[in-house]
């Protein structure tokens, strides 16, 4: 066998073992460092790429990486200034989990490792930013009621202006049941009653919509618009709030 069809051959091995490597992967960012892998023929570094693998291989249990993903999107966007949704901190919270537990594990071997001392000192958990990300967000992504104090105060007075909105409308229906065709609904997100067609002067208000049939009207009364606005503009408040945290 010639030398071409030798060099041939190890190429085609190397890339077999790299494909291993990869697949071996747990995580899109090892996945990607595998990827760029290339042989080498020096061999001080192989023999400190043998040592930190020895030592890996010497843990009895794995490295925990859960929750680490690539987050350097989000990163970027965050460094220029971008406001980033709940769901985009999660992740972030996530990752940080993920280098604690890393940092955590590495302090637990630090009698059994040399050669990845590197790797551990090279991890920096950001406790204050995790506690943060779970003070304000929570599992689902939605931003908690005591994220802040300001916010608390206006989702109480939100739930409250709704809710007694919501019962006068609702006295409104019970005493005069044959006006309606249903319960209190929201068009444009406003609280409107289903008004039968024929009923229209009996409840003066603003029209937000006509059902398909055209035979029943959705109708936000006159006496309730500036309750309405007062709310409306409480949710704006608690918008500009949330994009504060």
């Amino acid at each position: 066998m010639d030398k071409v069809d030798k060099e041939t051959l190890q190429a085609l091995d190397f890339l077999r073992i790299k494909e291993m490597v990869v697949d071996f992967c747990t995580t899109a960012l090892g996945k990607e460092k595998a990827q760029r892998l290339a042989p080498t023929l020096e061999k001080k570094s192989v023999q400190e790429q043998l040592l930190q693998l020895g030592e890996f291989l010497r843990f009895e249990d794995e490295l925990p990486l859960t929750g680490i993903e690539d987050i350097r999107e989000t990163l970027i966007r965050a460094e220029a200034g971008a406001v980033l949704n709940p769901d985009e901190l999660l992740r972030v919270y996530r990752v940080c989990g993920g280098l604690r537990n890393c940092s955590v594990f590495f302090r637990r071997h630090r009698n059994q490792i040399v050669a990845l001392n590197y790797l551990a000192e090279g991890i920096e958990a950001c406790p204050e930013l995790e506690r943060a990300i779970e003070r304000a967000v929570d599992e689902s992504g939605a931003i908690r009621d005591n994220a802040t104090p300001r916010l608390a105060e206006l989702r109480d007075e939100i739930r409250r202006r709704r809710n007694k909105l919501v019962e006068q409308m609702e006295e409104l229906i019970q005493s005069n049941l044959g006006w309606f065709e249903g319960p209190v609904m929201v068009r444009r997100e406003r609280f409107v009653l289903p008004v039968k067609v024929e009923y229209r002067n009996q409840v003066p208000g603003v029209v937000h919509a006509t059902s398909a049939s055209g035979q029943t009207l959705f109708i936000e009364p006159m006496e309730m618009i500036s309750e309405q606005n007062l709310l409306q503009e409480l949710r704006d408040a608690e918008a500009e709030e949330v994009n504060r945290i």
